[in-house]
């Protein structure tokens, strides 16, 4: 059964600025708060009812039409969520209604943020849904902004007529959200326009579900956890591969590829579920490594303590403890959240701390290891190790051909085959539909028949999201 104050607390952080989007479409000021409450109560309000009850309705709609005005969780989690802007000077105020989203890496060096000369490069408002040419900014104005918004608000008005009436409805109004509000600034009146709405809301969302979960919430509370999940192994675990001499090997890494993106993002997600949480207080999924903001209570503190057992234990049993996530967190509250930079620092360096501990809770028992956790049972008579993994038995005596791979390895190169067929990837064809061989792309090739590999990097990208997000306080890039 969910807990019905966390479901208020996020779906009122979702929303409580959904009114922004229409109001920067219209020519008569009216304030967005009021027109967020209106939509609300002719679009969502029956079926947030139908499927949460009639109080969450009522707090979700309180939630949208008063979040400026009195200091209930929203308006301070609303308060928390806005430290990620910083403000303009006087003289360069800019009108909402008139005013792009910029690329977050606009002016952003490794030293700071400054404002560079010239006009910003803007983000398209587009949804997301609309092509690849709204996903890059354009150098040129986007305009007409207000015809524009008045057009992307259309389409989410309709989109919203289609959500569920059930228990889905909240991750859907987060879709919907993501889908129509990532191109648009949450707030560019003396603050600078390059945080979306969509990522204000959801961080307001976040919050807010903490807040909900404490008692007596306050801006200098320890109200929160933050938690970092770190994926280790990657690497041997897709270089294992590289020993098996059989077949299909692309397929198997196309698949192994696949597992370490799921794995870290299904530890994420299980430990949202076990806690009561939702999708908006997963911060960040990427690289292998995720954030989550958990509340400061007991039932989450008593949990974390457990749940790095039972991530070691599933590394173990389904990776052979190749991969493992481990996990590192720090309390803190609404004022150092505001100030991400040191708080990040805190949590990466236990975070290394941990990663230097691979499997601990799964290895020792009691303060000292344990032997039996070490080893695999011993292979049978009439049985040797997979010739894929080399970890899990398959029938075959020492004598007898080549033995068939076992049962996890055969699921592994069949799961390979259908994300070339039906995932998001871009996988070269034959006419026929079926995927190109290697051996046949290389004839494509101009010159000699060879495959080639490009591989991207980007230097110093710890440096920029360590420091260079941080805003000069002279301007300068020196």
């Amino acid at each position: 059964m969910p807990d019905m104050d966390i479901v208020s607390a996020t779906l009122g952080g979702l929303l409580h600025d959904i009114g922004k989007m229409e109001q920067r479409g219209q020519t008569k000021r009216v304030a967005h708060p009021l027109l967020g409450a209106e939509f609300y109560s002719r679009c969502l309000a029956e079926k947030v009812t139908a499927a949460y009850g009639p109080e969450v309705s009522r707090q979700v709609e309180q939630a949208i039409r008063g979040h400026h005005d009195y200091a209930e969780i929203v308006t301070l989690a609303d308060h928390i969520a806005a430290g990620e802007r910083f403000s303009l000077d006087e003289e360069e105020t800019q009108d909402p209604r008139e005013a792009p989203l910029i690329p977050i890496w606009h002016g952003v060096t490794p030293e700071g943020t400054v404002q560079p000369a010239g006009p910003a490069p803007a983000v398209p408002l587009a949804p997301l849904s609309s092509g690849t040419d709204s996903l890059f900014p354009v150098t040129a104005p986007p305009g007409p902004f207000m015809e524009a918004y008045a057009r992307l608000w259309g389409e989410f008005e309709t989109a919203v007529s289609a959500l569920p009436e059930d228990d889905r409805l909240l991750d859907g109004c987060l879709r919907l959200l993501e889908e129509f509000t990532w191109c648009v600034p949450s707030a560019a009146y003396r603050t600078r326009a390059d945080i979306s709405l969509f990522d204000h809301l959801r961080l307001t969302a976040a919050v807010a579900a903490c807040l909900a979960a404490v008692e007596r919430p306050t801006f200098e509370g320890d109200h929160f956890v933050l938690v970092l999940g770190d994926l280790s192994g990657i690497q041997s675990y897709l270089l294992a591969l590289g020993r098996a001499r059989t077949k299909g090997a692309a397929k198997r890494l196309r698949a192994r590829s696949h597992r370490i993106a799921e794995f870290s993002l299904c530890a994420a997600r299980q430990i949202l579920h076990d806690l009561g949480l939702y999708e908006p207080n997963l911060l960040a999924s990427a690289g292998g490594k995720f954030y989550l903001l958990l509340p400061a209570t007991s039932p989450t503190l008593d949990y974390l303590s457990r749940a790095q057992g039972l991530l070691d234990d599933h590394a173990s049993r389904d990776f052979g403890g190749l991969l493992s996530v481990r996990l590192a967190w720090v309390q803190c509250s609404g004022r150092q959240l505001c100030d991400f930079g040191p708080l990040r620092a805190r949590l990466e360096a236990r975070a290394r701390v941990a990663k230097a501990r691979p499997l601990a809770d799964r290895l020792q028992r009691n303060g000292a290891w344990d032997e039996g956790a070490f080893l695999y049972r011993p292979y049978g008579a009439n049985e040797r190790p997979c010739p894929v993994c080399g970890l899990r038995p398959v029938p075959g005596g020492a004598g007898e051909e080549e033995a068939a791979e076992c049962e996890a390895c055969c699921q592994e190169r069949e799961m390979g085959a259908r994300l070339a067929k039906e995932g998001p990837h871009y996988i070269p064809q034959d006419e026929d539909g079926t995927a190109t061989e290697f051996g046949d792309l290389a004839t494509r090739a101009a010159g000699r028949q060879y495959l080639a590999v490009l591989k991207a990097d980007v230097d110093h990208l710890g440096r920029l999201f360590s420091r260079g997000l941080a805003v000069r306080e002279d301007g300068s890039t020196g």
